[in-house]
């Protein structure tokens, strides 16, 4: 092994980030990698196009890879974070690639402990799910308002740590490769997404130009539209909101995100 290999080693060890659901959600395997899998992972198929994975966080990390010098997916062998990128090509040094994996397992660290005392929020619960419910608590509302007051330390944590993710580990594609993605993905999909940007933009033009409740009323804030209508469509549709939340201009898009996937499913129901 290489002195390169064994310093991206050690940065990848003192991570974790791309296992223990921070970075991703789902591990997709490939054909026929399920039979060789330790048994403790729990190969899933999608219901949208039938391939195998499994969710994350991945079952077997436990602070570090513990099948790490066995059999593991192709996938977590051939992966490579930006960060770790940016360390072989010589664009950052080993010793800053290390502060930043370090500052990194400091915050999710720091938030663990600042969750510990909210009911239904343990160890199992992966990191995106909880930067996801920040993210959406973090518009203020009567409802939550005391949360927001008493939890100044968590928020400001989560947005750092959601920097750090995507500045160093996880960036955004570039034009040309979100171009790319737009033009890969099936002809219903795109339709879908036009849908979802037209009625996102216009979500968030209703919010700044009528009162909050007022939104929340006309869009069924917090009620089930999707009531009736089938998985498929429901994962569908909350997809094509994900995919047009990346080409707004604001950053706190939870809330209009929220409003605009109501209005898609109701306009389904």
């Amino acid at each position: 092994m290489t002195k390169s290999s064994l310093a991206e080693q050690e940065i990848c060890m003192k991570c974790g980030m791309c296992c223990d659901g921070s970075m991703f959600k789902w591990v997709g395997l490939e054909t026929g990698e399920k039979e060789n899998l330790s048994s403790e992972i729990p190969v899933i198929s999608m219901d949208r196009d039938g391939a195998e994975g499994f969710n994350q966080p991945c079952p077997v990390y436990h602070g570090k890879c513990t099948i790490y010098h066995s059999y593991y997916p192709n996938v977590c062998r051939s992966f490579r974070c930006d960060l770790l990128d940016d360390f072989s090509k010589d664009r950052i040094s080993q010793t800053k690639a290390l502060k930043i994996a370090e500052k990194a397992d400091s915050l999710r660290s720091n938030i663990r402990v600042e969750l510990s005392d909210m009911d239904g929020i343990d160890e199992k619960v992966p990191l995106y799910v909880i930067i996801e419910v920040i993210e959406k608590l973090q518009v203020e509302t009567e409802d939550n308002r005391e949360f927001i007051q008493d939890k100044q330390a968590l928020i400001k944590d989560t947005r750092r740590l959601q920097q750090i993710i995507s500045t160093n580990f996880k960036r955004p594609p570039g034009i040309l490769n979100r171009i790319k993605i737009f033009y890969r993905i099936p002809l219903s999909e795109k339709r879908l997404f036009v849908e979802a940007v037209i009625l996102l933009y216009s979500t968030k033009f209703i919010l700044l130009t009528l009162p909050l409740k007022y939104c929340d009323r006309l869009f069924g804030y917090g009620s089930r539209p999707e009531s009736g209508l089938s998985s498929e469509c429901q994962l569908s549709v909350r997809t094509a909101i994900g995919r047009a939340g990346k080409v707004v201009f604001w950053k706190n898009r939870s809330r209009a995100e929220s409003l605009a996937t109501n209005w898609m499913l109701q306009r389904r129901s």
